[in-house]
Order: C-alpha cells, then structure tokens, then sequence
C-alpha cells in the first residue's frame, strides 16, 4: 500500500558480462543474485552489436555475424 504500479520507475543497466551458449542456459554455472531487481540473459542483436566501452549501440562490424550475444542486463523498480 502507498505506490501505485503505474508511478514506479524503472532502471535498466547493462553489465559487462555475457553468459556463453546458444541457448542461454547457465547450467554448471553458479551466478551471484542481482543486489536489486533481476538479472536477464539470453538475448542476441540482430544486425547491431553491443560496445562494452562506449556503452552503446554499434552497427554490426559483420556481415556474416548475424545475431551477436548481448550483455546480461540488471532490471530494477
């Protein structure tokens, strides 16, 4: 009681970590717990890449790479 769904804001940070596999399991993996929110994994770029330095978006350097790992993202309220 006291907040509303609708007024809450949201924080989404992408990390510097990519989990490997093509199917985004992490099975054999021990992954800390996100301190606030949760983590998501699992997702690819098509026709873009992710720059970890920069932080942001990149047309894709290959032609031939076509969906390109994306970083573990944290999302919080």
């Amino acid at each position: 009681m006291g907040w509303a769904l609708d007024e809450v804001d949201y924080l989404c940070t992408v990390t510097n970590e990519i989990i490997p596999g093509d199917d985004g399991r992490i099975e054999g993996r021990t992954l800390n717990p996100a301190p606030e929110g949760v983590f998501i994994h699992g997702l690819y770029l098509e026709g873009a890449s992710w720059n970890k330095t920069a932080k942001n978006l990149e047309e894709a350097t290959s032609s031939k790479d076509t969906y390109v790992p994306f970083p573990k993202l944290q999302v919080s309220a």
